[in-house]
């Protein structure tokens, strides 16, 4: 049956993921242990034993600042399943740093209230596990923590949720195909009926689905000798006058912090910390870093501490000079006077006592970068001036 309209011919038009890894988030059910708080007075809930004096309840699904994936609301059963069904696929653009991305970034899920909208439990998800040559995080009874919220009911310890995450991609774009190009193929196959045609129709009109493969993060090969360091700078206090005074004119003053590492291939690699804010005159970083050590970088790592080399830390400062959040431009005209070099000298001793693994120890400077720089304490710098926004 030859196409009405011109319509017909257009291809249809699939989502295109090539360019990405895809966390494939599938949420299948929860088990919930529930209480109620019979009176305002109540110290504590009492469980519940009815199901159905529950609300509603949904699953929400937050990662790395990506628009959320949020289920329909379900009702309890009367063992206190919840039967929610939600996948969805969160993107990452491909490239080396995949793994450095998937390992600091997490995944949070939350029970809500389809009623009133608030939050009673959480479940953070620790993406590590990707870091270190694993490609599936699952998990039939992952804990849910109870939120401490005003709602009569209230979720109580022991729910628990089904979920898994699995790495995932399109090895290669798939061709469109033409809605006039499938119904033909479905009426040489079939007895050509008008009806066996405009099933064919509608299913040409429904946009195909990609496949999706496993996504290797890290290869076999390497899984077994590689590794995932993590930087966490620590509360520093008391600061320097110079800081305080210009974090007080400005309002605005962050520090970044990176940690000089060998890449295992005769240079150097850096992890990365920003956000140290100013607060109660204290600098206070939100989380620490972490990034991927290849087998050749774990070795590059002992061999450094082995001969008793200090792990090199670079810290900068950058400074709005806007107080308008939208017009949040930063910059710093004595970035190189407040762009310094440090170490730690106690990591190679710590590092090395028998199942150590973590150190901890106060960097001592050892001058301002560009002078480190031109002595040869590091080959270059790790964290650049700030660029200020044009236009």
């Amino acid at each position: 049956m030859p196409p009405k309209s011109k319509k017909d011919l257009q291809p249809v038009q699939q989502e295109d993921y090539s360019q990405d890894v895809v966390l494939l988030t599938t949420v299948s059910e929860a088990r919930l242990r529930l209480g109620l708080l019979a009176t305002a007075e109540a110290l504590a809930p009492e469980p519940l034993s009815d199901a159905a004096a529950a609300p509603p309840l949904y699953i929400e699904l937050l990662h790395d600042s990506q628009a959320p994936a949020v289920s329909a609301p379900a009702t309890l059963a009367t063992d206190f399943t919840l039967p929610v069904s939600l996948e969805y696929n969160f993107r990452h653009k491909k490239g080396p740093d995949i793994v450095d991305r998937l390992i600091n970034a997490s995944l949070e899920v939350r029970l809500c209230d389809s009623q009133t909208r608030v939050v009673l439990a959480t479940a953070a998800v620790d993406l590590l596990p990707f870091g270190l040559g694993c490609n599936e995080i699952s998990d039939n009874a992952w804990p849910l923590n109870p939120s401490a919220t005003e709602e009569p009911v209230k979720v109580l310890p022991g729910s628990t949720i089904a979920l898994s995450i699995r790495l995932m991609h399109q090895p290669g774009p798939s061709p469109p195909q033409s809605a006039a190009s499938r119904v033909s193929t479905a009426n040489t196959s079939s007895s050509g009926s008008k009806a066996d045609a405009k099933a064919a129709a509608d299913a040409a009109a429904v946009p195909a689905s990609p496949v999706l493969e496993p996504f290797i993060a890290v290869h076999p090969d390497e899984a077994a000798g590689c590794n995932v360091l993590e930087f966490a700078p620590q509360l520093a206090r008391p600061l320097p006058p110079q800081m305080m005074a210009a974090h007080v004119a400005n309002g605005a003053l962050t520090c970044t912090m990176a940690l000089h590492l060998p890449d295992g291939r005769h240079g150097q690699q850096h992890v990365v910390c920003i956000g140290g804010s100013i607060k109660d005159e204290q600098l206070m970083w939100t989380k620490g870093c972490r990034t991927y050590l290849s087998p050749a970088a774990v070795q590059a790592l002992k061999a450094l501490l082995e001969v008793d080399q200090p792990l090199l830390v670079e810290v900068a400062r950058t400074v709005s000079h806007s107080a308008s959040a939208a017009d949040n431009t930063l910059s710093d005209p004595a970035f190189s006077a407040y762009h310094a070099l440090l170490q730690l000298d106690s990591a190679a001793e710590q590092l090395q006592e028998p199942g150590a693994v973590a150190c901890a120890g106060l960097a001592l400077p050892v001058g301002c970068m560009s002078w480190a720089v031109q002595q040869g304490k590091v080959s270059a710098a790790g964290l650049r001036p700030p660029t200020p926004a044009t236009g």
